[in-house]
């Protein structure tokens, strides 16, 4: 007899006997895990076994649903696909779990069997099991404590099935939107970001009972109590009392809609976004810069007030800027933390979901279709998302409803085990965060969710704009269209993503299912695809490029990542690529670029010179430079925040500089700050002679702050102070001190001690910045620190204000000026003589080469007196 079949019989009927057994394998190890890469090697925790000493980490634990239980499990960067044990943490007294589980009992599995698959997903599933009423409620858990392993059941409230079309028309549904209301009337509305969504939780339930508490809070809450930190906190104020004003009517929140309309919009950056707070009176924002998800929700909450009747300028202007900062992620892919590049992901902190109301409410119908794709294919992402992933949970179903209730009924199954987890056994919903997550990814453990569910079950009333109100029937996502988004978002794996396995379900598919693929509107399916391609024997060159000939947008970027993702071996498409540097469409040009830089030096000579004269044009339809910000990328590019590894980034030797110069006078005023310095390393790598016809723009490039991408805006500004003041230009000292009093806050604390150094080299010839210094010292006391317009916590105050103070005082204290100091001016009207001018070509050589040439050329020249020595230049040849 079959041996395997023999011990599976004897399980069976030893479970119909009663008597516990294992008949699962034994814990899986790390090392075990298919695919581990050695950067999951190296970072993959070890899987314990709780029944056997093994110990819990230090990330958080999980509610287990309406148990009344929380347990923890293994997990590693989102995902606990190897866990198959729950370790509780916590039983709450009068719940279900109470008598059944107490702290430091270890689930098992569900039902007899041990958990076989991801114990957390398996154990939001058999809530959802339990609760149909053919199972009347019991949770059967598989219990193991102090040694003993026993069966044991939960009695939870039977809550019926979900309906096909959940959350609309399905009862169960509607239980849970009866539980989570009661448990606000009895809990509190609460306040902050969560109070105001609990708020809108009531208000879209349609139930005229909960309407004076409403009011109530609606007219409590002050807008000031907002100020702090107001992209995000003014943005859900302004969205729960435009909504609350549109249902109700109640005139008496007028004002403060209108005061916060025009604190927002006046706030804007220049670009169009928001940063933590407002920009200042230039513009530009403070701290880091600019964060889409609370930009996002504040347009949106404009475009309410325009609704409650708000039209100012000011405001239609803010709109305005909005649709065209977030419309060139349409088409590319998911909209990034800041002003970056779009993500290879369909949503991420519920950014997609967002921007398909935004653009919904703007009635811009192609914008809204590729969120709506976005965010519907998104469902196995919602973990992800800075700070944590309450903002992912709560735009993610409204983002899908948009896409129509067929769609949101698909997205919303796909998380059922999520939200199962989440729901409390008093009504309630509390916040999980992400498997693994600490620190900055999970700042908000503890949130009240019960409003963000709330607005989940409530879209079925449509009583509001952003749960569904005006929803446009005709623009619904069904059919094939919809099944093509789902399987887009099939098996996504952060794992594969992020590089900790190097296995994905597309390796399993043909070459031609996957060259297929590659022809898709999403660009992770695309990737997926492309990734998967290349690990495929045989000779795929020759197809990619007969797509590059395509007329269709869809097929030619397909080409194009897939050679991306070939390298070396794309040599033969160079010409294919570089006659793609030109095309109308600004993402093919870019993507273009990238598989360039992925072929690497051979594709150098052929394609800088045509990314250079395309540095320079003005294109229609590009009001914010995209194209001159991916020309940077893809020529100095670092491999980080999506760029490449640039063509030129490590080595500019023959480049024509009669096309060099005017792409970095250009390209130095992008107002991309991650642009700017990719820029400077160029300026790094440019010769004394080299940079002659730059000064001006060097000078600029310290004075003038990249209006956005902040976060990377220092790396310029001090290459060129550096530079100015590696030749021993006057001119530096003004724009240094200037420097000081707007540099970037976020990591001032440490940059403002390398700035005053570097304005300390010149002695006494720095004393005319002191009053500049003074003037930024009063307005450092004014302004920075804990609760004070520059939010700055103590401790870097302190190291802020220290390295100031200290530079101030050298500065002062300072009596001898350097004898090497020259003017910009001085240097441009010298007359050296076409013969005296240094051979550029030399200067391109190896560094050896470069010195040999360079003592030769003294030697030359010394004798007729036609060449003065300069240490200057020595310096730097030998640099």
């Amino acid at each position: 007899m079959n041996r395997k079949r023999t011990i599976v019989s004897l399980c069976v009927w030893m479970l119909l006997l009663g008597v516990v057994v294992d008949c699962s394998l034994a814990q899986k190890s790390v090392s075990e895990i298919p695919g581990l890469t050695e950067k999951g090697k190296k970072w993959m925790p070890e899987i314990p076994d709780l029944t056997q000493g093994g110990k819990k980490s230090d990330k958080h634990d999980w509610n287990l649903g309406p148990t009344g239980a929380r347990g923890w499990m293994w997990g590693m960067r989102l995902r606990t696909d190897y866990a198959r044990q729950i370790l509780v943490t916590k039983v709450d007294p009068g719940s279900p779990a109470e008598g059944k589980l107490q702290v430091d009992d270890v689930i098992l599995g569900i039902n007899g069997r041990k958990f076989a698959s991801d114990a957390r997903i398996a154990f939001g599933k058999a809530i959802t099991e339990a609760e149909q009423t053919r199972h009347h409620g019991q949770l059967k858990l598989m219990r193991w404590r102090n040694g003993k392993t026993e069966n044991v059941t939960l009695q939870l409230k039977v809550m019926g099935t979900y309906g096909p079309t959940a959350p609309v028309d399905c009862p169960k549904s509607q239980k849970i939107l009866d539980n989570a209301c009661a448990y606000i009337v009895k809990n509190g509305i609460g306040r902050g970001i969560t109070g105001h969504v609990n708020a809108l939780g009531l208000l879209a339930s349609g139930r005229a009972q909960y309407l004076p508490m409403v009011r109530d809070y609606a007219r409590r809450i002050r807008v000031k109590d907002a100020y702090e930190m107001s992209s995000w906190n003014m943005s859900y104020m302004n969205i729960f009392l435009s909504e609350y004003y549109l249902l109700t009517k109640d005139e008496a929140v007028l004002p403060k809609i209108r005061e916060m309309a025009l604190y927002l919009a006046g706030g804007q950056s220049r670009v169009g976004t928001w940063g933590h707070g407002n920009a200042g009176a230039n513009g530009i924002l403070q701290g880091y810069g600019a964060m889409c998800q609370p930009s996002l929700s504040c347009a949106v909450s404009l475009l309410l007030n325009q609704a409650c009747g708000i039209d100012d300028a000011v405001v239609k202007q803010a709109i305005g800027k909005s649709e065209i900062f977030f419309s060139a992620f349409v088409d590319k892919g998911n909209i990034p933390y800041g002003d970056h590049s779009p993500r290879q992901v369909h949503d991420s902190n519920g950014r997609s979901s967002l921007a398909v109301i935004l653009f919904d409410l703007l009635d811009n119908p192609h914008a809204y279709g590729f969120f709506a794709r976005m965010t519907v294919a998104s469902y196995g992402e919602r973990e992800e998302g800075h700070t944590g992933n309450y903002w992912s949970f709560l735009w993610g179903p409204l983002g899908a409803m948009r896409a129509g209730p067929e769609a949101a009924a698909a997205f919303i199954k796909e998380q059922e085990w999520f939200f199962e987890l989440e729901r409390q056994w008093d009504g309630g919903f509390t916040y999980q965060g992400g498997a693994d997550m600490s620190g900055s990814e999970h700042t908000t453990p503890g949130w009240d969710c019960t409003g963000a569910r709330l607005l989940m079950v409530t879209m079925s009333e449509q009583k509001l704009h952003i749960t569904g109100k005006g929803l446009n029937v005709e623009k619904a996502l069904t059919g094939k269209a919809l099944e093509e988004t789902l399987l887009a978002g099939r098996d996504y794996s952060t794992w594969f993503r992020e590089g900790y396995v190097n296995t994905d379900s597309y390796d399993a598919l043909s070459s031609d299912e996957l060259l297929k693929r590659l022809d898709t509107w999403s660009m992770p399916m695309r990737i997926r695809a492309a990734k998967a391609l290349a690990k495929k024997s045989g000779n795929f060159i020759t197809p990619l490029k007969r797509m590059l000939q395509s007329k269709d947008r869809g097929f030619i970027l397909g080409g194009i990542y897939g050679l991306e993702y070939q390298g070396k071996k794309g040599e033969s498409a160079i010409d294919g690529l570089v006659a793609l540097l030109t095309h109308d469409d600004e993402w093919i040009r870019f993507r273009a670029g990238c598989a360039l830089c992925s072929i690497g030096k051979p594709a150098v000579a052929k394609a800088v010179p045509v990314m250079l004269k395309m540095a320079v044009k003005e294109l229609p339809n590009d009001p914010r430079e995209m194209n001159q910000r991916y020309i940077a990328f893809v020529l100095w590019g670092n491999g980080a925040n999506g760029a490449p590894r640039g063509l030129l980034q490590r080595n500019m030797d023959g480049v024509d500089q009669s096309l060099l110069v005017p792409a970095i006078k250009k390209l130095i005023r992008n107002e991309d700050g991650l642009a700017r310095s990719f820029v400077s390393q160029a300026i790094r790598m440019m010769s004394f002679e080299e940079l002659a016809p730059l000064w001006p723009d060097v000078i600029y490039g310290l004075k003038e702050p990249a209006p956005s991408g902040i976060m990377f805006n220092a790396d310029i500004r001090e290459t060129c102070m550096n530079v100015l003041v590696k030749y021993r230009f006057k001119e530096a000292v003004p724009y240094i001190a200037e420097y000081v009093r707007n540099m970037k806050q976020h990591g001032s604390e440490s940059r403002i001690y390398r700035v005053m150094d570097t304005l300390k080299s010149y002695g006494a010839a720095a004393k005319p910045a002191l009053p500049a210094l003074y003037k930024a010292r009063e307005y450092y006391k004014k302004n920075l620190g804990p609760g004070k317009p520059l939010e700055f916590p103590t401790w870097a105050l302190n190291k802020f204000m220290t390295g100031l103070n200290e530079g101030i005082t050298a500065i002062e204290e300072a009596t001898e000026t350097p004898t090497d100091l020259r003017t910009i001016e001085e240097f441009t009207q010298q007359d050296t003589g076409q013969e005296s001018k240094l051979d550029l070509s030399l200067l391109n050589a190896t560094r050896h080469s470069m010195v040999n040439a360079f003592q030769y050329f003294v030697e030359s020249q010394q004798p007729n007196g036609s060449w003065k020595y300069d240490p200057a230049v020595t310096s730097l040849v030998l640099y």
